[in-house]
């Protein structure tokens, strides 16, 4: 595996699409680091590598996670990263809580349908274990709740 010097001046020649980045924000090459331990402290910094993607925005957070919007070169798609958030969620040991993300992934990975969403990649960066999902636009689940009442059926 490369040193982080050597990813950010990958980073550097790596050309990001404009219409894979939700501002008109370029992505800083000199911050771009192999970050996902620093996941542990903080939000990860716009253009952090995590594995082969690169950090685009932070999306949001969760008991058990946080959610980016990251880049793939590889395919040349934005796409939403899920990373554990060391200590949280209903398992303190880390190992724990990453093979139950796993399970989650192969349950994901197991089911097609409109309502749920795709598993691209499961991956690890360091001790941390990461999702690469399909990426959908909209509203959140509270902010859709927070419109009104809901009927069943």
């Amino acid at each position: 595996s490369p040193d982080p010097a050597s990813r950010r001046s990958g980073l550097a020649r790596m050309q990001v699409p404009p219409d894979a980045i939700d501002s008109t924000d370029a992505i800083d090459s000199t911050n771009a680091t192999n970050a996902i331990d620093a996941a542990a402290q903080k939000r990860l910094a716009r253009g952090s590598l995590v594995g082969r993607y690169i950090v685009l925005s932070h999306l949001g957070s969760g008991g058990m996670g946080m959610v980016y919007a990251a880049y793939d070169p590889e395919l040349e798609r934005t796409v939403a990263l899920k990373l554990l958030r060391p200590g949280r969620g209903q398992e303190s040991d880390p190992q724990a809580a990453s093979a139950r993300m796993l399970r989650e992934a192969r349950a994901l990975a197991r089911v097609s349908h409109p309502n749920v969403v795709t598993i691209h990649d499961v991956g690890r960066s360091g001790d941390q274990i990461f999702l690469s999902m399909e990426r959908i636009q909209g509203e959140t689940l509270r902010k859709w709740l927070g419109r009104g009442p809901r009927r069943l059926g």
